[in-house]
């Protein structure tokens, strides 16, 4: 893309300036003062409205970068945990140890063999207690391998969502060493205000950041106002509402039985009176109105 230059001359040795269309001072090179450049009004706040644009712009997409690598620092976080949380259980003593099935069973068939004295009945018997130590010990030899195998998945799995938390924290780190996001106070760094003041740079309806601050105040205020009034009408409905169901529990309790369906209404709770109901409410409001709401 190329670039506009605009010819002057240097105040203090003659020499001839130049200054890009988005500058307004430069350093003359042969006697290094500082020149600024002469601008009527209109063009001074348009080539200002364009740089804070450019400043407005980039700090967005910082911000933007900014809560995406944080985003990914908190769900690295959110891994780790549910990985470390999720980690299966050690193969147990007999898993671990799984021939010591074969002991007991070898002495109890060496003691039926002894008392038995070689008999047929006594020999089967001890086969089949051999056969059944030996498929417990295969059992318990496929536990604790599927265990063991599963474990080392587990760990792999945390080593991996450590080694992406530290991957996101560095990344984060090293992205906030460059982004000075002290550039725009922290009540207009909110996606509403940003585009607010993009808007108004590229509209015309401002040319300084504080032009476009005060813009964005009376955008947080009109906010508020409606918010305000969004509240005022549904209370005011909530008012309205109570005391039209209270003049009909009042009407029903003086004749004893609803109107509508004749059904007797003797021995109910006496419902509460206006007055009751509407400092209800009017606690209620003061509560919300306490809250600070934030665009």
């Amino acid at each position: 893309m190329s670039v506009k230059l605009v010819e002057h001359e240097c105040p203090n040795c003659g020499a001839a300036l130049q200054f890009r269309d988005d500058q307004v001072i430069v350093t003359c090179r042969y006697c290094g003062a500082k020149v600024e450049r002469q601008l009527d009004r209109r063009t001074h706040d348009k080539l200002s409205a364009e740089v804070n644009f450019a400043r407005v712009s980039q700090y967005k997409k910082d911000m933007q970068t900014l809560d995406k690598l944080r985003k990914n620092r908190e769900t690295a976080k959110s891994r780790v945990k549910l990985c470390s949380q999720n980690t299966l259980v050690e193969p147990n003593f007999l898993e671990s140890c799984p021939y010591f099935v074969l002991i007991p069973a070898a002495l109890l068939s060496v003691f039926i063999f002894l008392v038995s004295k070689a008999e047929m009945s006594a020999m089967i018997l001890m086969f089949l207690i051999i056969a059944v130590s030996v498929i417990v010990m295969l059992v318990n030899m496929s536990r604790a391998n599927a265990k063991r195998a599963l474990a080392a998945e587990a760990k792999s799995r945390i080593d991996d969502a450590q080694k992406e938390l530290v991957k996101a924290g560095d990344e984060l780190e090293e992205f906030e060493k460059h982004f000075n996001i002290e550039l725009i106070p922290e009540q207009f760094r909110s996606y509403k205000a940003l585009d607010k003041m993009l808007e108004a740079f590229e509209t015309g309806q401002a040319a300084t950041m504080g032009e476009a601050y005060k813009l964005c105040e009376e955008m947080f205020a009109q906010l508020r106002l409606e918010q305000m009034q969004k509240e005022h009408i549904a209370r005011v409905s909530m008012l309205a509402g109570v005391i039209a169901m209270e003049n009909e529990a009042q009407q029903m309790h003086r004749y004893g039985s609803n109107p509508l369906s004749g059904e007797s209404l003797t021995g109910g709770a006496s419902p509460k009176t206006t007055a009751e109901l509407m400092m209800a409410i009017a606690r209620t409001s003061a509560k919300g109105g306490k809250n600070d709401r934030r665009f």
